[in-house]
């Protein structure tokens, strides 16, 4: 780090913070590629329950807490492994 805060001419606690700006506009344009406010689940061939659940999800979502939406989000990356790929 020190060759790095002598290259870039700023001090070890400046260089530190430029480092966390950076991974919040990492965490940014993360969120932004990811970001779709009007998604359209597309249940075509899928379970009469695949289609259940998005609507639930659509009719609910609002009323969800951050807590909740958290434990969703969990869920869906622990199980991401065992989710078909749809090309």
């Amino acid at each position: 780090m020190a060759s790095r805060t002598t290259e870039l001419g700023v001090s070890p606690a400046h260089y530190w913070t430029l480092q966390c700006h950076m991974d919040d506009a990492e965490e940014l344009l993360r969120l932004a590629r990811l970001s779709h406010p009007r998604v359209t689940v597309d249940t075509t061939g899928l379970s009469p329950r695949a289609t259940e659940l998005a609507n639930r999800l659509a009719a609910s979502i609002s009323r969800l807490c951050e807590r909740d939406l958290e434990r969703l989000s969990l869920i869906l990356e622990s199980d991401s492994d065992m989710l078909p790929i749809k090309e």
